[in-house]
């Protein structure tokens, strides 16, 4: 459920599980690098060969994401005696969501349930990213031809962004996680960063509400 950050409530823990969403190019990653100055981050599962065919491709980040949810639950068990901060880039979601917007119903279907295979660890807030389709456009064709050709190109298309964005809002809605959205137009990743950093500093001082 999207909460404004005047009446968004975060139980008392002794760690807390946040992360950062949104499509492709919103500028995660560098959001991400400041945020890494001060927080224990866990990136995505990438490289420089991606699968081409889209269900081996969100299989394959799928995969990725339970290998990291089962290093962050070993982190937890080490440090539970102490208040810590886990920052992830993009979530389980993103996943379905692209997997949504570029398969068939029977391969949805089967990413759908490997999803459900495996129960992972819950976050308590969820920072969702949000940029006209235009900006990520733009960003997207000064990255490497390799990754910009994923999907038959498709992350270059306006209908295509719109459809992620919106299939990867309702799915967190739909999971109760509670999020906060954030609009990146016209605004620097260090603003945006510091904005979430404020955030972030409001519940380890005052965890029952930001």
């Amino acid at each position: 459920m999207q909460k404004s950050q005047k009446d968004l409530k975060m139980p008392k823990k002794n760690y807390y599980i946040l992360a950062l969403e949104g499509v492709h190019a919103i500028g995660k990653s560098t959001i991400l690098n400041f945020l890494a100055k001060k927080h224990t981050v866990y990136g995505e599962r990438l490289c420089e060969v991606i699968p081409e065919h889209p269900y081996a491709a969100q299989l394959f980040f799928l995969s990725g994401y339970i290998q990291r949810d089962q290093k962050i639950r070993s982190r937890i068990r080490k440090t539970a005696a102490s208040k810590k901060i886990i920052i992830t880039d993009r979530t389980p979601f993103s996943a379905l969501a692209y997997g949504y917007a570029t398969l068939s119903r029977e391969e949805y279907d089967a990413l759908l349930a490997v999803y459900r295979s495996y129960r992972f660890l819950k976050e308590d807030l969820i920072f969702l990213l949000h940029a006209d389709p235009g900006i990520i456009i733009k960003r997207m064709k000064g990255r490497k031809e390799s990754h910009r050709d994923l999907f038959g190109g498709r992350l270059l298309d306006e209908d295509f962004i719109n459809l992620v964005s919106f299939s990867l809002e309702q799915m967190i809605q739909k999971s109760g996680t509670p999020y906060i959205s954030l609009n990146v137009n016209g605004s620097t990743s260090l603003e945006i960063s510091e904005k979430i950093e404020a955030l972030i500093q409001n519940i380890i001082s005052e965890p029952n509400r930001i």
